[in-house]
């Protein structure tokens, strides 16, 4: 009789497993649209939709950094209707203020998706050409200096509170509704310089409204040759990237998870590279392909990052 039930069981989870989905599924996006995470969240869903026959569909659950879409997605059936296309704050948040999940156990892996700097952003008429110029004018009126970000403790706020300590200069930070409200208040010079990640700026861009003055990743951007880095702007050690990865509320079948792991390994090895090229544009870079279990372990590692590095930042990070 237990070798009966067993062997029903596992036919109802293969079965499962090939029919699935059999209905539209969510995912879940933190940030509003035209923001790094719903681009990047957009082109997933796409592709997920043409690999796996069903409808995708981004939701964008918006407000406190992220924490709002990640308590929704928490609080969600683990059935792999609801997904969740997180991204960094997921993990500093928690180090910062309480949040009702937590950000390890609360999710089950599925993978990483992409990776992406900030970049440092000034009016094109702009006197800021560099960083150095940027922090020349910090140190000369202290406190007269503000930048934009997605929102109070978030990771694009972090990035300028990093350069703050690690530069020892007085620069107020002015938290927006999401990275687009940011830029927007750039190009009315409301604030003098952002920090946001690159797709929602690369059209004020190209248009010649918005200058890249420096860009927070370890090396140099390929689509921005010319841009320098923060590191090499004269803060040496200064690095700081934005990572996206599919994850979905915690105790999904296996069986489901493999399917949805395999539709992402299959997007990104799709012969066309239009996945890739669309990235390219947006300024990020698909992320390598790892197991949920190596997804597991980078976001384990990321979370214990972040801890240090918030302490290192302290109170001013919030």
């Amino acid at each position: 009789m237990r070798l009966l039930l067993f062997a029903l069981l596992f036919a109802t989870g293969n079965v499962f497993a090939q029919t699935y989905p059999t209905k539209p599924v969510r995912i879940v996006v933190g940030f509003p649209p035209g923001g790094g995470a719903d681009l990047v969240g957009r082109l997933i869903a796409e592709q997920l939709g043409k690999n796996l026959g069903t409808q995708f569909i981004v939701v964008n659950t918006t407000g406190a950094s992220g924490t709002i879409a990640a308590t929704a997605v928490a609080k969600a059936e683990a059935d792999g209707y609801t997904l969740f296309l997180a991204t960094t704050p997921l993990l500093l948040t928690p180090h910062l203020n309480n949040v009702p999940y937590d950000a390890l156990a609360s999710f089950t892996p599925i993978g990483r998706v992409a990776d992406g700097p900030f970049g440092v952003v000034v009016l094109s008429e702009s006197p800021f050409r560099s960083i150095a110029d940027v922090l020349a004018a910090a140190k000369g009126n202290p406190g007269q200096l503000n930048y934009g970000s997605g929102g109070a403790a978030s990771t694009s706020h972090f990035a300028g509170q990093l350069l703050r300590v690690m530069a020892k200069v007085d620069i107020q930070s002015v938290p927006y509704t999401g990275l687009p409200a940011a830029i927007a208040a750039v190009l009315g010079g409301q604030i003098q310089l952002a920090f946001t990640d690159l797709p929602p700026a690369l059209g004020q861009v190209r248009a010649g409204r918005l200058r890249i003055i420096a860009v927070t990743s370890a090396g140099r951007v390929a689509m921005l040759p010319d841009v320098p880095t923060v590191a090499e702007s004269g803060i040496p050690g200064y690095q700081l990237s934005i990572w996206y990865g599919m994850l979905a509320p915690a105790g999904m079948p296996k069986t489901v998870i493999d399917r949805l792991e395999g539709a992402l390994s299959n997007t990104f090895r799709s012969p066309d590279k239009e996945l890739i090229e669309h990235f390219a544009a947006l300024g990020v870079v698909p992320a390598p392909l790892n197991t949920p279990d190596e997804f597991s372990l980078f976001l384990r590692k990321e979370f214990e990052f972040w801890k240090r590095l918030t302490g290192q930042v302290g109170a001013n990070a919030k």
